[in-house]
C-alpha cells in the first residue's frame, strides 16, 4: 500500500465509493497518502532501525533503503519515537561523564550519541543554543551527584585562593577534587561572589543606619527618621527595615483600662501605608516606627487582628480570672477586644477536657508499658498484645502513649530477631503490585506494622524505579 500513488488510490476509491464527490476523494487521498509517507512506523521497523543506527549511525540514506522508507521519515520516526526501544531515562553518572569525555574530545553530537546508545535526538538538540545550555546543564547536574553544601562551597573557595596566588586557577583540580564539571565549579564560584556582593551592601547599609540611630540617641535621647534619611541618603522605608538598635524601646501590653487605642490606629495606618495585603509585614520595621518592643507589636497587633492564640498561660489566666468571681464576658475584655464571652467558656471547656486527658511520660508509666510488652510479647499477636495494653492502662492515657508503646514493640528483641529471618523481596513485590497492603502484611507475619513499612521501604522504591 505505500507504493500506491495518489491517481492510483482516487481511482480505486471511484470505483468502491461512486457516490462520493470527486473533490472529497481527491482531498482524503492527499492525507492518507501524507499520513501514510510520513507516519509513525510500527514497532518491528523501529526496533531494526536500532540495529541501523548502531551501524550506519546518521547516515539516513543507507538506513532509509534498507528499510523501504523515504531517508526523512526513517529520521523524523527515529527523533521522534526513537524512546520507545531505546533509553529515555534520565541522565546517568557514567553516561554524563562519557558523553562529556566523548564531546570535549571533538566527537560529534550524533555520533557520540550512536557509540552511547542513547536517544539520538537529544544529540540533535544540542545544535541549538538554547537546548545545547539545556543539555549542558543535565551533564552537570549528573556530574555533580547532589546540590552544593556548605562544605563544598569551603572546598572550592580554599581551591580557587591557593591557586590564585601561585598563578591561573586550576579549574581542573577543582573539577576532579568535588568530582564535578568544570562549567559547574565556574557558576558555583559566580554564584558565590554575587551573594557574597550582595550581603556586603546589604550589611554596609544595616551598619549606616544603625550608626545614624545610635548616634542620634546619644546625642538627643531619640529619634528623627527624617535626620537619618538625610544622613544616610537612603529612603524612610529602607531605614526603618534595616536600623537594628534595640536599645531603650518602651514595652506595650493590653490592658483594658489604660489602653491607648491611638496608638494601635497609628500601627494600623501605617502597615496598611507600607505592607498592604498580601504584602508580608516587617515587624522590625512596625518596631522602629512604633520605637516599641518588636515582640510586643507583634503581640498586640495579632490581639487587634483576631489572632487570639490559646495557649497554657491564657488559659491559666483565664481560670485565674474566673476564680475572681468575674463573668464570662469580663474575662473575654480583659484578655483580647476581639474575644466573646462564649469564646472564653468554649476555651475553658477544652483546657479542662485536655487536662483530663493528658498524662505525664512518667519513668513509672514507661516501666509499666514495658512489662506489659514483654508479658505478652510472642505469646499473642501484635494486634492483641495493644489492644490488651490498652486494656490494662486505660484508653485515654494508652492513646497518649500510643507512639511509645508501638515504637517500644517493635524493638523488643523477639520481633527484631524475627525480622531478621524473613525475606521481605516477596513481601515488598506483593505489596507494590497491589497483592497486599502494609497493614495486612504485618498481621499475616505477626509483626509490628512499622518494622515491616521500614524494612521494605528501599526495596519498594527499587522495585518501582
Amino acid at each position: 500500500m505505500e507504493s500506491t500513488t495518489i491517481l492510483e488510490l482516487v481511482d480505486i476509491i471511484k470505483r468502491e465509493l461512486p457516490a462520493r464527490p470527486k473533490s472529497d476523494i481527491s482531498i482524503f487521498s492527499h492525507q492518507y497518502v501524507h499520513e501514510l509517507k510520513a507516519g509513525r512506523m510500527n514497532m518491528n521497523q523501529m526496533i531494526q532501525m536500532r540495529e541501523l543506527v548502531d551501524e550506519y549511525g546518521d547516515d539516513w540514506d543507507c538506513i532509509g533503503k534498507a528499510l523501504g522508507v523515504p531517508p526523512s521519515r526513517a529520521r523524523r520516526n527515529w527523533v521522534e519515537h526513537s524512546g520507545d526501544v531505546g533509553n529515555n531515562s534520565a541522565w546517568s553518572l557514567d553516561e554524563a561523564r562519557q558523553l562529556q569525555q566523548l564531546i570535549d574530545s571533538g566527537v560529534k553530537p550524533q555520533e557520540a550519541a550512536r557509540l552511547l546508545r542513547i536517544r539520538l535526538y537529544r544529540a540533535y538538540q544540542d545544535k541549538s543554543p538554547v537546548a545545547k545550555s539545556l543539555a549542558s546543564r543535565r551533564r552537570d547536574a549528573a556530574l555533580s551527584g547532589s546540590p552544593w553544601a556548605a562544605a563544598d562551597d569551603e572546598t572550592l573557595l580554599k581551591i580557587i585562593h591557593g591557586t590564585t596566588i601561585s598563578g591561573a586557577i586550576r579549574w581542573e583540580q577543582a573539577s576532579m577534587v568535588l568530582d564535578r564539571s568544570i562549567s559547574a565549579c565556574k557558576q558555583r564560584l559566580s554564584a558565590i561572589n554575587r551573594k557574597r556582593k550582595r550581603k556586603q551592601a546589604l550589611d554596609d547599609r544595616v551598619n549606616l543606619v544603625t550608626s545614624e540611630v545610635q548616634r542620634q540617641i546619644k546625642s538627643n535621647g531619640a529619634v528623627d527618621w527624617s535626620q537619618v534619611c538625610q544622613a544616610t541618603g537612603l529612603g524612610m522605608h529602607e531605614c526603618l527595615e534595616l536600623s537594628q538598635h534595640d536599645v531603650g524601646k518602651a514595652s506595650w501590653h493590653y490592658d483594658p483600662d489604660s489602653f491607648s487605642h491611638s496608638m494601635v490606629d497609628r500601627m494600623t495606618s501605617f502597615i496598611e501605608e507600607y505592607y498592604p495585603a498580601p504584602v508580608p509585614v516587617n515587624s522590625r520595621a512596625v518596631s522602629n516606627f512604633m520605637w516599641v518592643a518588636m515582640g510586643d507589636c507583634i503581640r498586640i497587633h495579632n490581639v487587634f487582628q483576631g489572632k487570639f492564640t490559646w495557649m497554657d498561660a491564657e488559659y491559666e489566666q483565664a481560670e485565674a480570672l474566673r476564680a475572681q468571681g468575674l463573668a464570662f464576658k469580663e474575662v473575654a475584655r480583659r484578655l483580647s477586644p476581639m474575644l466573646s464571652g462564649q469564646n472564653v467558656l468554649a476555651a475553658l471547656k477544652r483546657y479542662a477536657w485536655s487536662k483530663k486527658v493528658r498524662t505525664p511520660y512518667t519513668s513509672h508509666r514507661m516501666e509499666e508499658i514495658s512489662e506489659l510488652i514483654d508479658q505478652y510479647a510472642g505469646k499473642c499477636p501484635v494486634d492483641e498484645i495493644l489492644s490488651k495494653i490498652s486494656k490494662r492502662i486505660g484508653k485515654s492515657v494508652y492513646k497518649n502513649h500510643y507512639y511509645v508503646t508501638v515504637f517500644r514493640l517493635a524493638a523488643h528483641p523477639h520481633y527484631q530477631t524475627k525480622s531478621h529471618n524473613i525475606d521481605f523481596n516477596d513481601v515488598a513485590n506483593r505489596i507494590v503490585t497491589g497483592q497486599i497492603t502494609t497493614k495486612l502484611a504485618a498481621k499475616e507475619l505477626d509483626l509490628p506494622q512499622c518494622i515491616l513499612a521500614l524494612r521494605i521501604k528501599h526495596l519498594s522504591f527499587k522495585l518501582l524505579s
